[in-house]
């Protein structure tokens, strides 16, 4: 081999071993970049031990609770209105069978809701029918010689009228107690008799009521004719507030405001003359 040729062969060995060291170390780089593994960061959105991750929103599983309030409690039961109890005594009824006889009727007003009570007890042989309404509303009737007709309402204001009458030929002399609930107690008792002296079972009438506190007891009546009259106020309690205002009239009418003190009290309006007869009375009695 001569010297060029030899010159040309050491110059293609050079030029092929730097090709060969040239893909080698491109080799070696790539595959050092393809090894390296970067460090992970902990993600913001990570779950913690099994639960979900906290939002900025509120939490579905609190539930809100009503906030304290100043509303008073439970309002307490009412109290009932004050009891008034009030006896008509010794009053004639008239029967049933005779034509010119009329129903005896009381008449009384009651607060709030409660229970009435009309207790019948005859004085004389003979059966009374006595009938209960209230306002428009026939309650019912009993048929008894003694005996306690009941209601019960829980209106506010109530109106009650008992009627009285002898059953056929039985004209009873009866007292009849009144118990109702009320703020200002009073009855009216219509188609009473004032007769007079001549005639001393139908001569007016009798009232026994317990007073519950001072003030004044309110007698007004009416009667057919002028004549003369008394009004007989006795205190059952004591016996220190009696009055009687004798000889007074001759009138068609009282009107009398009398003292009264907590107790038991007996009232009486009677005619003081003979009489003429049948004479319609009607009269009513408030007391405090």
């Amino acid at each position: 081999m001569t010297d060029r040729n030899l010159r040309t062969a050491i110059t293609v060995m050079l030029v092929l071993i730097v090709i060969v060291l040239g893909l080698t170390a491109v080799v070696m780089l790539s595959r050092d970049g393809s090894s390296a593994t970067p460090t992970a960061r902990p993600s913001s959105t990570a779950a913690v031990d099994g639960s979900a991750a906290p939002s900025d929103g509120p939490d579905a599983s609190v539930v809100p609770t009503d906030t304290p309030s100043d509303s008073p409690s439970a309002s307490p039961t009412p109290q009932l209105t004050p009891l008034a109890k009030v006896t008509v005594l010794d009053l004639a009824l008239d029967a049933a069978a005779d034509p010119a006889g009329v129903d005896r009727v009381v008449t009384f007003r009651t607060n709030g809701p409660g229970t009435i009570k009309a207790t019948l007890k005859g004085k004389t042989p003979g059966t009374t029918e006595m009938c209960l309404s209230r306002g428009s509303n026939d309650i019912g009737c009993q048929t008894q010689a003694s005996g306690t007709f009941s209601g019960t309402t829980s209106r506010t204001k109530a109106t009650w009228h008992v009627s009285l009458r002898g059953v056929g030929v039985d004209a009873p002399i009866v007292s009849v107690t009144f118990e109702f609930r009320a703020f200002a107690p009073s009855i009216k008792i219509a188609h009473a008799r004032f007769d007079g002296t001549d005639d001393p079972e139908t001569n007016g009438i009798q009232v026994r009521f317990t007073v519950r506190s001072a003030g004044d007891a309110h007698l007004v009546g009416a009667w057919d004719g002028s004549f003369g009259y008394e009004v007989e106020l006795v205190d059952k309690t004591s016996g220190t507030g009696d009055l009687t205002l004798a000889d007074q009239g001759p009138s068609s009418g009282v009107d009398e405001k009398l003292t009264v003190e907590p107790g038991v009290w007996r009232l009486a309006l009677t005619n003081t003359e003979p009489g003429s007869g049948p004479t319609n009375l009607t009269v009513t009695i408030s007391w405090p």
